[in-house]
């Protein structure tokens, strides 16, 4: 049985009113039978957008995803966490360190797997990535890079 294609669409802040035509990629996928979500770093209140009658007649709130990387603060729970993660999925181990070597030189630090952990949830067989602007990019080039 083959599960419908996802179509993610990355913007910074969603719905903008510059963001004419994402809203308008968005609802065209959407009317293709695609399966659409829209993953934000931050979210802006529906009510005060120009396109709030299309948010609404497509059901656009209910498909926004909220990029939540959860690096803790402090540098011992860090560790720990990056530690048990690393446990976790030790039979990824391959695709973690793939992620890792491919990381900018001056993002080697240990945040990198808290990128690794939320992106990978995503199915990778039936998602494509539609990042707006070149800016948002990361981690999704160094996903794709990886995968070849």
């Amino acid at each position: 049985m083959d599960s419908k294609k996802t179509i993610i669409f990355k913007v910074s802040t969603f719905p903008r009113i510059s963001e004419t035509f994402v809203i308008h990629q968005v609802i065209t996928a959407i009317e293709l039978g695609f399966e659409v979500f829209v993953l934000v770093h931050k979210k802006i209140d529906f009510e005060s957008s120009l396109h709030k009658e299309l948010l609404r007649k497509y059901q656009l709130e209910d498909k926004i995803i909220q990029e939540s990387i959860a690096i803790p603060k402090s540098k011992v729970f860090r560790l720990l966490k990056v530690v048990f993660l690393i446990l976790k999925y030790c039979n990824r181990l391959s695709d973690i360190y793939n992620f890792y070597k491919f990381q900018p030189s001056k993002q080697k630090s240990i945040s990198w797997i808290f990128y690794w952990v939320f992106y990978n949830k995503f199915d990778r067989k039936n998602t494509v990535f539609h990042v707006q602007s070149g800016n948002h990019k990361y981690p999704l080039d160094i996903l794709k890079s990886k995968r070849n």
